[in-house]
């Protein structure tokens, strides 16, 4: 059972820092392993989505020291289709805002047993396979 589909090329990669380039190649490798894809029409890449996360939490670090707790403040919301409100932070309010604007569930991908055992394989694994 494969769990990823097909690379994909981004030629922008080479010019990324280690903490943005791991990422994106992970990514890269497996876009379907949660069962998500780029949404088509965006135009983007692993590598869009990934350098705007970067840039939303580093706009973050940056307003840290102006505005203190900026960082670790909660906010009581219900995104991304959340049955509950639940507190969330802001950093990851704002990451997972990014995601959801250029990610999709995929509809190639089918959930069964064995999908989520190998799932589950890939990342209880002490070395990832996927360096």
């Amino acid at each position: 059972m494969a769990v990823d589909g097909p690379p994909v090329p981004d030629n922008r990669l080479a010019a990324r820092s280690p903490h943005v380039q791991h990422p994106v190649a992970v990514l890269a490798k497996h876009p379907g392993l949660f069962g998500y894809r780029i949404r088509p029409e965006t135009g983007a890449t692993f590598d869009t989505l990934i350098t705007l996360v970067d840039a939303t939490l580093r706009g973050l670090i940056i307003m840290a020291q102006p505005v203190p707790g900026i960082a670790t403040s909660l906010v009581s919301a219900s995104p991304f289709g959340a049955a509950t409100a639940r507190e969330w932070s802001l950093p990851a309010l704002g990451a997972g805002s990014v995601a959801t604007a250029f990610l999709e569930p995929d509809p190639g991908i089918k959930w069964d047993g064995e999908r989520v055992a190998r799932i589950r394989q890939l990342l209880s694994s002490p070395i990832p396979p996927y360096d």
